[in-house]
């Protein structure tokens, strides 16, 4: 087991921990049935995931704005729309079925209602929407962002889920640590195909 000192070193680097699980896994020349996603969408989730978790850029960016403007470019919801979501909207709504859906309700619901509505929606870019029908397409982007983004994200999820198991049995049945002895079995859930990880919206599964 690694000490302390190494632990600490890495702290909430999700990009150096992923890095290192890499490495841990060619070193011990693991078969894994599901590989390291290296879709550029997982990378930007990794991103903005590692992003958040540095405390000096992430998770207190919100408190941070109210003294210092300039921590503002860092905001996680703001970014994950930037970099995550509308680079899922480029891959699975742009010219898509599920474009001409959601475009053709967001004109059957602003005939229906625009008149006797108003709408003032401050989005996750910071754009303020006005309209019922910029609204309405709006919802039904953010629902395919929220499918796509959970999906990616399982991904990598799924990914360590099946490298830790992996070095768990080895080192319980080849090592006899028998620390490691059932630690796959929390895990288990998440080392399902892509069917689960797009259709199930809480994790892990019961």
């Amino acid at each position: 087991m690694p000490e302390e000192k190494v632990i600490r070193k890495f702290r909430h680097k999700l990009i150096d921990l992923a890095s290192a699980a890499d490495d841990v896994s060619s070193k011990w020349n693991l078969s894994l049935r599901y590989a390291h996603p290296d879709h550029s969408i997982s990378v930007r989730v990794l991103e903005c995931l590692d992003s958040f978790a540095d405390a000096r850029r992430g998770r207190y960016a919100n408190f941070a704005s109210l003294d210092e403007p300039n921590l503002t470019t860092e905001e996680p919801i703001k970014k994950w729309w930037a970099i995550v979501a509308e680079e899922i909207l480029q891959k699975h709504y742009y010219g898509k079925p599920v474009q001409k859906r959601v475009e053709a309700n967001a004109d059957i619901i602003d005939s229906l209602i625009s008149s006797v509505s108003t709408v003032l929606y401050i989005d996750e870019s910071g754009r303020t929407i006005q309209d019922v029908k910029s609204a309405s397409i709006r919802t039904g982007q953010t629902e395919v962002v929220q499918k796509y983004g959970r999906y990616y994200a399982l991904s990598i999820v799924r990914w360590l889920s099946d490298l830790l198991s992996d070095l768990a049995h080895d080192a319980c049945y080849r090592h006899n640590v028998e620390a490691f002895f059932g630690i796959n079995e929390y895990f288990s859930s998440f080392r399902v195909d892509d069917s689960f990880l797009k259709t199930r919206k809480i994790w892990p599964l019961q």
